[in-house]
This record gives structure tokens, C-alpha cells and sequence, in this order.
């Protein structure tokens, strides 16, 4: 009877401090000060640079990012 309450309870630890770890170690959306990252326009002219720009400047002006440039036309 223990041996099941002792698992869920390991099992429910583990997850914790799995999560935790991830959390607070990875972060995939971040990126260095020196190091802005690039975007690219991979859909061509049809997305054209105007619309982009726009987005940049959103996020340059509320929320202080920075860019390295804006790619148009990527290999």
C-alpha cells in the first residue's frame, strides 16, 4: 500500500524539478546583447518589407528589442 503512495509522490518530485530546471535554465527566446538576432523573409515578395518593418518597430519601440537587420532575401 506505501509503495504506490511513495511512487506517485516521486514521480509528482521529479516532475517539479524537471520543470524547474527547464525553466530556469533554458531559454530558447533569449538572446545575447551582442548578439541581436536576424530576421528573415522567407515567403518572398509576397510578404513584402514594409510589413516587417512595421513589426520591428513594435517591438523596438514597447518592448526595447533590438534587431540585427532584416534579411529579404535569404538563400
Amino acid at each position: 500500500m506505501l509503495a504506490p503512495i511513495c511512487f506517485l509522490i516521486g514521480l509528482l518530485v521529479g516532475q517539479v524539478v524537471v520543470l524547474t530546471y527547464e525553466a530556469s535554465v533554458f531559454h530558447p527566446w533569449s538572446w545575447g546583447e551582442n548578439d541581436p538576432p536576424i530576421i528573415a523573409n522567407c515567403y518572398g515578395e509576397d510578404f513584402g518589407e514594409i510589413y516587417i518593418e512595421r513589426a520591428v518597430k513594435y517591438w523596438e519601440d514597447k518592448a526595447g528589442e533590438k534587431i540585427g537587420f532584416i534579411e529579404q532575401n535569404p538563400p
